[in-house]
């Protein structure tokens, strides 16, 4: 409790004490977690010191020196947990599953195919953020060029579509304002930009017994292919599609086809063996 100013003197004299700061100052290892935990407040007093108000608690030194031993179990304890090796992550969990369960990549292919189908599904709908699209999309573009350099390709031709004018935000595609005067953003239009052509280049996959269809933006293609067919002017939807795979399920989907491009990249004995 916080005592006058004469007794706190007396005390002082008579009982020698430490302040918070005093005990932090030992370099044995204290910290005000290890004060608040082990050492009991011997007494308190308020002050008042250029318009800083608060309170200065004291703790006695035969108290610190009684708890000094409980202090350096503590600072042990925590290095061995320090040192300890970390836990296996549940990425490293999946890639040492897919490690037993796949002698190679190839083998893999059929079930990462199966994934894929159903994450780039899951990469057209609103609720896909767009770090998770961004993620989807590179280990897409990672898988399509693993198949065709692997010898999967049925088909390979190109698919140019013109894309939607982009909507004036200043008047939400209107033309004019909320006052009825014309849009001076976009003259009236209610755009602000044409419409681009878009260029892909849609590929036809067989894995097992399923077919694929893929197509990838022309300028993310960076390796060599031939085009099998003329160019199709089918429209290209990006209207949500129901999936299969659940959201629990998309983790593991991801890992998964990570595991097959890196296998892939990386070939074990066994691996080229199969390839020759």
């Amino acid at each position: 409790m916080a005592l006058s100013g004469m007794l706190w003197r007396i005390i002082r004299k008579n009982m020698k004490t430490l302040t918070t700061k005093e005990v932090l100052a030992r370099n044995e290892g204290w910290t005000e977690h290890f004060i608040r935990k082990f050492l009991p407040v011997h007494h308190s007093k308020r002050y008042c010191y250029r318009r800083r108000r608060g309170i200065r608690y004291h703790y006695a030194v035969a108290d610190i020196e009684r708890c000094l031993p409980l202090l350096k179990q503590d600072l042990e304890r925590k290095a061995r947990l320090a040192a300890r090796p970390k836990g296996t992550s549940a990425e490293e969990k999946r890639q040492a599953t897919f490690a037993k369960k796949f002698s190679t990549w190839r083998e893999a292919l059929p079930e990462g195919c199966a994934l894929l189908f159903d994450l780039n599904r899951y990469a057209k709908h609103h609720s896909c953020t767009r770090g998770h699209k961004d993620e989807i999309y590179a280990l897409k573009t990672d898988l399509i060029k693993l198949l065709y350099q692997g010898g999967y390709s049925v088909e390979c031709y190109l698919h140019t579509t013109k894309g939607l004018p982009r909507i004036c935000f200043g008047c939400d595609g209107l033309g004019y304002r909320y006052n009825g005067h014309e849009c001076q953003r976009c003259e009236g239009t209610g755009t602000y930009a044409e419409a681009r052509t878009l260029e892909f280049v849609v590929f036809q996959f067989l894995v097992g017994d399923q077919h694929y269809f893929w197509h990838s933006p022309r300028s993310h293609v960076t390796f060599p292919y031939r085009v099998t067919r003329e160019e199709s002017t089918n429209e290209l939807t990006a209207e949500e599609k129901p999936i299969t795979l659940k959201p629990a399920e998309f983790a593991g989907g991801k890992s998964l086809l990570r595991w097959i491009v890196a296998k892939k990249n990386s070939p074990s004995l066994l691996d080229r063996l199969l390839s020759a």
